[in-house]
């Protein structure tokens, strides 16, 4: 069940922009997991109230704590998103837990979960290029330079896809960071579909479909 690939469908939609109401600042710790899955618990499809800083460091706690047998109260060691899922069926805020990687899905799945399922929590290599996007016409767009070495893993959320855009020259993703609202434009920045797939699929990343049960934290 934990490694159990999303199930593609047929869809007729093209693009969807799911909501994401907050905007989330892990500072200089190592919980970008916890943040990442605080987004997606305040955003759609569900929107659960109550989420904050202060329930991010909180369930980082838990989720360490299952990964490394015990909380890391430094917030620097970081923890899984296979250990955040745990602690979300534990407290029985989720039913289910679908995972999209290079070993048990493609593209096909990744584009239908974000079109009609919900966003998604990413995991991916994170390169310094990335650090800093591009503002073009009001949009961060994201750089990927493979030549510089990965500073290590980091964990986002894609909220928005648009396979047919009216108003930029490829079909892209948005991905909501947990750097607070100054990174990027309010948070967010913009990969080319291109980009994502080779992040994905080409490389070592991961993306996480949760299924919630309505208004549990």
């Amino acid at each position: 069940m934990a490694l159990h690939p999303v199930q593609a469908d047929s869809t007729t939609r093209t693009r969807r922009q799911w909501k994401e109401p907050i905007r989330l600042d892990q500072g200089a710790t190592g919980t970008c997991v916890a943040h990442c899955f605080g987004h997606r618990r305040a955003g759609n499809p569900v929107g659960v109230e109550g989420i904050d800083e202060d329930w991010c460091r909180k369930f980082y706690l838990a989720a360490s704590a299952r990964y490394w047998g015990t909380p890391d109260t430094s917030l620097q060691m970081g923890t899984s998103a296979l250990s955040a899922c745990e602690e979300l069926l534990a407290r029985k805020a989720i039913d289910r837990f679908e995972w999209i990687a290079n070993w048990n899905a493609g593209p096909e799945q990744l584009r239908y979960a974000l079109l009609e399922l919900g966003t998604l929590c990413v995991g991916s290599d994170w390169y310094p290029s990335m650090d800093s996007p591009k503002i073009v016409d009001g949009v961060a767009c994201m750089r990927v330079d493979y030549s510089q070495p990965s500073r290590g893993g980091h964990e986002w959320l894609l909220v928005t896809i648009d396979l047919d855009p009216d108003d930029w020259p490829w079909p892209y993703v948005d991905m909501l960071n947990s750097w607070g609202p100054g990174w990027g434009v309010n948070g967010k920045a913009r990969f080319t579909l291109e980009q994502i797939d080779e992040l994905i699929f080409g490389g070592w990343g991961d993306a996480v479909l949760i299924h919630e049960l309505p208004r549990a934290a």
